[in-house]
């Protein structure tokens, strides 16, 4: 019964993910064909003045934020196919800390430990934390590793009540990462650390991350 069991999982985790590999390659040759659709849709249009509504579900925050998502069919679904990678990061971020953290009226330090693709994303897609948990006076978010994304600007850009700012260094992959890590938690009091898959479980990686996850 385990055996099956166990079987069957990972066939049905391996279907997902060859369904979620080609729902975002179909969605990345809609936008490429579609650019001004695609743009428009990572647009948020509405002056938000009411409470957010539960963020377990996408499209009512969609709906809520005012993004311009084609109305119906395959571009809609690839539409959100584009503005849920996106939003995934913060997203995330801001179910968690709504949901776990007090966060009534008072600023938050957020280390996101390994950052990578989270680390090139547009501000205005962080921005979003101000919109989905109004309580918190001030988002301060610092990507941390040494493949956050050489766009993003060290000294740090404030967008509303979001301020972005990032630590880089140059690393090999066996080097340990943990003097790196301990630069930033030595800046002040941290509230939140969060890692969204940074490859500690790689083969080629993990001895590298071991000192790292101890100083977290």
């Amino acid at each position: 019964g385990t055996i099956m069991a166990s079987t069957w999982w990972r066939r049905a985790h391996t279907t997902a993910a060859r369904e979620l590999i080609e729902a975002t390659q179909a969605a990345d040759a809609w936008a490429r064909a579609h650019p001004k659709l695609a743009r428009s849709s990572l647009s948020a249009t509405a002056s938000v003045t009411t409470t957010p509504p539960p963020l377990e579900s996408l499209e009512t925050f969609l709906r809520w934020r005012g993004y311009d998502l084609p109305g119906e069919g395959a571009a809609r679904g690839h539409a959100l196919t584009i503005v849920s990678h996106a939003l995934t990061y913060p997203l995330t971020l801001a179910t968690y800390v709504a949901k776990s953290v007090a966060v009534e009226r008072r600023a938050l330090r957020v280390v996101v430990v390994g950052a990578r693709a989270e680390s090139s994303l547009p501000s205005r897609v962080w921005a979003e934390l101000a919109h989905a948990v109004p309580q918190v006076t001030r988002w301060d978010v610092l990507f941390v590793g040494p493949q956050v994304a050489a766009t993003r600007r060290l000294a740090g850009l404030t967008v509303g009540k979001t301020r972005l700012a990032a630590l880089r260094r140059s690393l090999r992959a066996s080097d340990d990462l943990s003097s790196l890590f301990e630069e930033a938690f030595d800046d002040g009091p941290i509230d939140v650390v969060c890692l969204f898959n940074p490859g500690i479980g790689h083969h080629k990686l993990e001895g590298g991350w071991r000192g790292a996850l101890e100083t977290v």
